[in-house]
């Protein structure tokens, strides 16, 4: 058609116009050309003139648009270019066209009732009338989207759309908060045309607000997605500076949102949310201050030079994640969290927690480490920022790694754990309200409560800071804490150290309520609850700090005496009121007397320190309750009565008797309430017999009480389902009486003891006191026949193996010790010696321990103090013991558990003693689990530097060498094992305590083969030890060691060298002057050249070690030649002269005396810490050895227990040099801002990320590529060189944490697809035919070298090769050329990322 049609109409008459535009309209669906020709026409024609023409253009249009379904491939596929052109021609089609579709989707938000609730009061839609309705449309989702293809390209075409605006813009926004989030994506798209129009006309109102607020708390990602990116388009539209938008600015609801959303795990929501900071904090014109935000408009640009610092420095964390970059802002970072700063300190905690959820371990310990650097003069402001520290800090800092233990100063100490406890503790130091005490206290005891599965260690560490912080303040309340403490009680900690512990801290914190007249009972329940889940024993040790507690709250007896009327206090509650009222006795005697007998036996389980306990008034009570037919919850109680301290409630014999009978008659019933009572009433009986001078029956008939017991039972067992544990209980009590009674009888025989034992018994009671009952008799009989002493053995030994099938209880360990402490009993260990069944079955139950002993508890201490002491006492026969060679040895070395959480045990069990214990010489840990695991290791010590005899020396060194197989002592296995070099190092300690009773003429070949072959230098350390004391007495060896450092030929490697140069010194020192003379003038002839040598090893220790031998020159006055000395003094002279003397290890720093070193501490550790800035974890101190060894140990020992000289301790003197040679503090350095984070504002209307971005053409092939971090590397360069495409073998490699470490954030900006290896090739020839220049990265005989002459075309796509075999054959075909990087050095391929990078940086020169 002509595009002068509308011209040539003009001068058609009316008829004629409306004739040819009725035939046009009429053919517009199935011919283009007319449509064209109509539009023309249409700009001439009146449309009052013939509505025939509209009605069909409407017709058409809404077919069209009605028509289009969501299966089509996008909304480009449907073409609604005509009825655009239409709808721009006539407005009345628009509004028509637009009110249906209005329609259509109000009536599927009508028919659709999922939306976020909060809506329904924001924007209100009326449903669609009938009349709206032309004929009935089923609205699906499928016909909902295609209406919105529809309106996405009307509102591009026609922004403005007249009367309807308000209308449709109240769906869209009603629209937006459906919870499909593919309708709300793009009802979030369509917004973008319409966000002006939007703000602008309901601004007057805060609904926009409201919307953006309930989208963001919805819960669903994607509506937070689509609150930032609308809040971000208000923002970019100019209408800032509305009165209603300064009105919510000043809101704390907008900051904090915004806050929420700078902390989101998603990297995308922090990167909206910094724009919107940005943009919020330009557009403020208003002076306002709420709890965390303030700004004066006088001061604004001082603000927003504070606030573009803090988005820099929150670009830095939160969105580069830059480490170094990190490190250079760390003052501006915590400069935020100061009463100083312009900005409030929440941000400055907001700003920090981003860190914590970095993707690289390194950031989060750096943002930990800033966490406690803040000054502790500014940690009070924490109470701006506990969100941050509920969720977020706390639950990091509270991970198990970071509590390692370390040796300081020769003892383990976790510091990053004290650390902790003086950061909490300063959290609450200056607080200065009630309130803000309680805010934070609840925090952290709700992250005790939240955490209850972490780490015991971390939990006791924060409650000991709580604790300390909460020094002297009563703040607490009942309404707010008592909850979550309550829940903390209950909470168990793993073993019985860390639960005492943190339950102590426990106690204390409840301690610190508020209380007063009103809540007293409050406090009592809770104390009560306490004490039901944990026991009187912890309220009993600190029972003086509640005294002290309710006086300082002015609580005196006649408030407590009120409050035991009170109708709501219990039984088990008033016990406990009358244990805090005991300085009131007429009063409480008086109360007692009307109390229950239930009472009163629970006062007395529960107050054994009672002054009234003893008065005969109490007595009598006590006397009427149990005569006067006791209930089983009286014996109950009374049976952990502490009669020990309360000898005056003893019974008399006669009731003691009475009971008795009373017992053994009952045991003999078939009622079970009968034998259940009885069991309640055997424990008391058991309990005050054990401390009455009251004998019941003389042992033999109580052995043979033991068959009547339980005799009528029969039915029960079948009847009664868990019966059996009954019996086991019932026998457990038999067995106890059968164990005191054998404490106060006399006449009985190994083989009356015998006849009851079971060695079947899994009850813990029973076979406790079977044990003991065993141990009592062998201490006190001496002359016991040799088979009723190893039918002793068996039983025992059968019990073990019990036991140990079960795996060894952990909670029955004071068991596990008594047997061994009775299985190694002195008369049993010489049995041992001559009885071959005896030694076997000792030799296995040894095993047995050092098997279990790897991952328990006092065992090997049990053991290798038994053992110990036995050869104190019985030297000759000890080492005559045909077993106990192999289990010294293996004793030694067994490797226990070498976690945190073990060794911080003795830790904790430290601070217990030193800091929460109210008891002066507290020892927590031994009382929980004897003696200290070190023990062990000091006992096995005092048995090898006590070895009498040469004979069992050689025996120990023999077996050592005889088992090289097993232990990988002579030949290493894995030279960076860690443990073998561990275990070398235990079997090397051994010899060297022997050394000077053991022979070693037949080894010495072999030690020295060991020098140039044992990786380990600590190992060496022993070796050269060994051998140095050797050769003292064979100057064969000596000679031959000079012969080979003075041989150029020798081709010694410079660490054997400086052992041979060490091990001639040591012996050297020890010869006669005379002797010395001679051999060191021969060894000079050696050091001298040394020190010139051009090894750098073998020159410095040479040289320093020429320092030693001056001083040992001139302490002796030794005669050595003139010419030599002078030599000696001038090097002597210049090495000390030096700069760099003293800053390295000398010479003097790696010696020790290879005699007087012989002692105890030298040997297991000391002479390690002179020579190796290692940690020595395994070192015992002085100190150690002193506290566990008797005098009697002591004076059998060879060698002396030694000293420390710590004054010689290798890391001891590095670390002060360290520390002096830092000086000075760090400056402030520029930080950098690579994306400009206050300049540059999110463009969150690119429909893919990234688009901010000007990529190039250039596409990278990397589906060859299979290694994740290679790849991670890629993308990431990839995207700052600006590359426009990155395919990849597998997409999902994105979400690999090593492809996400190497990349950091750059996965979230590349464009990235998927090209399978196997369509490579289809995708090669596809690109061709889009123009693509096809490059190889490939060494062939015709590739390019990549230089500055090489051009890239615009259109290149780069295939990379795989990481080894390079670029398949198949695929080379397919390419035009390859790329060659030059190369100059041996190896003939660099790195996979390293030749992208070149190749990548050299295309982008010449096109980015």
């Amino acid at each position: 058609m002509s595009s002068s049609l509308s011209l040539i109409a003009q001068y058609l008459a009316t008829e004629k116009r409306v004739e040819i535009a009725e035939k046009l309209s009429a053919d517009i669906s199935s011919n283009p050309e007319a449509i064209d020709a109509l539009c023309q026409i249409l700009d001439v024609l009146d449309l009052e003139e013939s509505s025939t023409v509209f009605a069909n253009i409407l017709d058409y249009s809404t077919k069209i648009i009605y028509s289009a379904t969501s299966e089509e491939e996008d909304e480009e596929s449907v073409d609604y270019a005509n009825v655009l052109k239409f709808a721009a021609k006539l407005p009345k089609l628009r509004q028509q066209l637009l009110s249906k579709i209005l329609s259509s989707l109000k009536t599927y938000i009508h028919e659709n009732h999922n939306f976020i609730p909060e809506f329904d009061s924001i924007v209100e839609v009326q449903n669609s009338s009938a009349s709206d309705y032309t004929e009935p449309i089923e609205i699906s989702n499928d016909l909902v989207l295609s209406l919105f293809s529809f309106l996405h390209s009307f509102f591009v075409a026609i922004p403005d759309i007249g009367d309807l605006d308000q209308s449709i813009d109240s769906v869209l926004l009603k629209l937006l908060s459906i919870n499909d989030e593919k309708i709300s994506s793009i009802i979030s798209k369509l917004l973008r045309w319409r966000i002006s129009y939007i703000a602008e006309k309901i601004d007057n109102s805060d609904m926009l607000w409201k919307i953006i607020f309930a989208l963001e708390s919805s819960g669903k990602k994607y509506h937070k997605s689509h609150a930032f990116i609308l809040w971000l388009r208000y923002l970019d539209s100019g209408l800032a500076h509305y009165e209603v938008y300064q009105n919510i600015v000043k809101t704390e609801r907008y900051w904090k949102v915004l806050q929420s959303g700078l902390i989101s795990d998603s990297h995308e929501f922090r990167k909206f949310c910094l724009s919107i900071l940005q943009l919020s904090v330009k557009s403020i014109n208003c002076s306002f201050e709420n709890s965390i935000m303030s700004w004066d408009s006088t001061k604004s640009s001082l603000y927003l030079s504070e606030w573009a610092r803090y988005c820099t420095l929150f670009e830095i964390m939160a969105i580069d994640t830059s480490l170094h970059q990190a490190e250079a802002g760390r003052r501006d970072i915590t400069g935020l969290i100061s009463p100083q700063s312009f900005i409030h300190p929440s941000w400055g905690f907001c700003l920090l927690s981003t860190g914590f959820k970095a993707s690289m371990d390194s950031v989060r310990k750096f943002s930990l480490d800033l966490l406690l650097s803040i000054p502790d003069e500014h940690l009070h402001l924490i109470k701006y920022g506990l969100k941050f520290l509920e969720e977020v800090y706390l639950p990091y800092a509270m991970l198990a790694p970071h509590y390692a233990v370390r040796p300081e100063d020769g003892v383990n100490k976790c510091i990053f754990g004290e650390i902790m406890t003086k950061f909490i503790a300063n959290l609450l130091v200056n607080l200065t309200s009630e309130k803000e005490y309680q805010d934070v206290a609840l925090s952290i005891l709700n992250v005790l409560e939240n955490l209850k599965e972490t780490f015991d260690p971390s939990r006791i560490y924060i409650a000991h800071g709580l604790l300390l912080g909460l020094s002297n303040k009563m703040v607490l309340r009942f309404d707010i804490h008592r909850s979550v403490l309550l829940k903390i009680f209950e909470v168990n900690a793993e073993g019985d150290l860390f639960e005492k512990v943190i339950q102590t801290i426990n106690f204390r914190i409840l301690l610190h309520f508020k209380i007063t007249q009103n809540t007293l009972l409050s406090f009592f329940e809770l104390l009560n609850l306490f004490i039901r889940f944990n026991g009187n024993q912890i309220v009993n040790e600190n029972f003086t700090l509640i005294q002290e507690y309710l006086q300082t709250n002015e609580i005196d007896s006649q408030s407590l005496f009120s409050l035991l009327k009170d109708e709501n206090v219990t039984g088990d509650l008033k016990a406990l009121i009358i244990k805090v009222l005991n300085s009131s006795q007429d009063q409480l005697l008086c109360y007692l007397s009307n109390c229950s007998g239930e009472t009163i036996a629970q006062v007395i389980q529960s107050s054994s320190e009672l002054s009234i306990l003893s008065s005969p008034q109490l007595v009598e009570l006590f006397n009427k309750i149990i005569t006067q037919k006791p209930s089983s919850v009286i014996y109950s109680s009374l049976a952990t009565v502490d009669f020990e301290n309360l000898q005056a409630l003893i019974p008399s014999k006669s009731y003691i008797s009475d009971l008795w009978k009373s017992i053994i008659s009952e045991s003999q019933s078939d009622e079970l309430p009968v034998l259940e009572l009885m069991l309640q009433k055997h424990k008391f009986f058991n309990n005050i017999y054990a401390h009455s001078t009251s004998v019941v029956m003389d042992f033999v008939g109580l052995v043979e009480l033991e068959t009547k017991i339980l005799s009528k039972s029969s039915k029960l067992v079948k009847s009664v389902k868990e019966f059996y544990k009954l019996k086991e209980e019932i026998y457990g009590e038999y067995y106890k009486t059968l164990e005191i009674t054998s404490t106060k009888s006399k006449g009985y025989s190994i083989e009356d003891i015998l006849k009851v034992l079971n060695s079947d018994s899994s009850n813990h009671r029973a076979n406790f006191s079977m044990v003991q009952l065993l141990n009592n008799f062998l201490s006190t009989n001496n002359d016991t026949q040799i088979a009723s002493l190893k039918k002793v053995v068996k039983f025992l030994t059968d019990l073990w193996k019990s036991l140990d099938s079960s795996r060894l209880q952990l909670n029955q360990k004071d068991l596990h010790v008594l047997m061994i402490d009775t299985i190694l009993h002195p008369s049993l260990l010489s049995l041992s010696v001559d009885d071959d069944e005896t030694s076997q079955n000792l030799f296995e139950f040894a095993i047995s321990v050092l098997e279990n002993a790897q991952g328990r508890r006092s065992l090997l201490p049990a053991l290798a103090k038994n053992l110990s002491t036995y050869q104190v006492e019985q030297h000759e026969k000890f080492e005559a013991l045909p077993w106990v060679v192999e289990i010294l040895v293996r004793a030694f070395i067994v490797y226990q558990i070498r976690n945190n959480v073990f060794k911080l045990e003795n830790i904790i069990g430290d601070i217990y003693d030193r800091r929460i214990s109210l008891t002066s010489g507290c020892d927590l840990y031994s009382s929980v689990y004897g003696p200290e695991e070190v023990s062990a290791k000091i006992y096995l010590m005092a048995i090898f530097n006590s070895v009498k005899t040469s004979t069992f020396a050689n025996q120990i060194v023999n077996f050592i060498f005889e088992n090289e197989r097993e232990f990988y002592f002579l030949q290493v296995n894995k030279s960076t094992d860690g443990f073998e070099e561990w275990r070398r190092i235990q079997l090397f300690t051994i010899i060297v305590s022997v050394l000077d009773i053991a022979g070693f003429e037949d080894k010495l070949d072999t030690l020295m083969e060991l020098v140039g072959t044992d990786p380990s230098p600590l190992v060496r350390v022993f070796i050269e030890w060994i051998l140095s004391f050797n050769l003292l007495k064979s100057k064969k060896y000596v000679q031959q060691i000079l012969e080979d450092l003075s041989n150029e030929n020798a081709n010694l490697k410079p660490t054997v060298i400086t052992s041979y140069e060490r091990i001639i010194f040591l012996m050297i020192s020890q010869l006669s002057p005379e002797q010395e003379v001679q051999v060191l003038q021969n060894f000079l002839a050696v050091i001298i050249p040394g020190a010139t040598s051009n090894k750098a090893v073998t020159r410095h220790f040479s040289l320093s070690l020429v320092v030693s031998i001056y001083e040992e020159i001139e302490s002796k006055k030794l005669k050595i030649d003139s010419h030599l000395k002078e030599i000696v003094f001038n090097m002597y002279k210049s090495a000390s002269s030096s700069e760099s003397y003293g800053q390295f290890r000398s010479g003097d720093a790696l010696l020790w005396d290879i005699k007087q070193d012989l002692s105890l501490v030298s040997i297991s550790g000391g002479v390690l810490m002179r020579v190796s800035d290692r940690d020595i974890f395994d070192y015992i101190s002085r100190q150690s050895y002193l506290k566990y060894l008797t005098p009697q140990q002591s004076q059998f020992l060879n060698h002396a227990i030694g000293l420390e000289h710590k004054d010689l301790w290798i890391r001891d003197k590095l670390i002060q040099k360290r520390s002096v040679a830092k000086t000075g503090t760090t400056s402030q350095s520029p930080l950098q801002t690579k994306s400009g984070a206050w300049n540059t504002v999110m463009d969150v209307d690119e429909t893919t990320r990234g688009k901010e971005v000007v990529r190039s053409d250039l596409i990278v092939v990397s589906s060859l590529v299979d290694k994740p971090p290679n790849l991670g590397g890629i993308c990431r360069l990839c995207d700052v060189l600006g590359a426009g495409l990155l395919t990849l073998n597998d997409i999902k490699v994105k979400s690999h944490p090593q492809f996400k470490n190497v990349a950091v954030t750059a996965d979230y900006w590349m464009p990235m697809i998927e090209v399978k290896p196997e369509d490579i090739k289809m995708y090669l020839r596809e690109k061709k035919r889009e123009g693509y220049t096809l490059i190889g990265l490939e060494q062939t005989d015709k590739s390019v070298e990549l230089n500055n002459e090489l051009q890239f075309p615009k259109k290149s796509l780069i295939l990379l090769g795989r990481e080894k075999e390079g670029v398949p054959g198949d695929l080379l075909a397919e390419l035009d050329f390859c790329v060659e990087i030059k190369q100059v050095g041996v190896i003939r391929s660099m790195n996979i990322q390293t030749a992208t990078a070149i190749i990548v940086h050299a295309y982008s020169t010449q096109h980015c």
